[in-house]
């Protein structure tokens, strides 16, 4: 039961990105930033995680 329920939540979360009208590079970023989260369980240098979203955000920035 609890699969369904996952399955079903990421089914929605799938149909509003989908919803964005994004474009295949925005959606890279978007994924870029959700891997380079350093609130996650488990990393052993979430400082570092930090450091290279910071980056990442100032690139974005930067970008027209």
């Amino acid at each position: 039961m609890l699969f369904f329920m996952l399955l079903f939540i990421c089914g929605r979360f799938v149909v509003r990105i989908t919803n964005l009208g994004l474009t295949d590079e925005d959606t890279a970023i978007l994924g870029a930033f959700v891997i380079m989260t350093p609130e996650r369980d488990g990393l052993q240098n979430p400082q570092q995680v930090q450091k290279y979203q910071d980056q990442l955000l100032k690139v974005c920035q930067n970008t027209d």
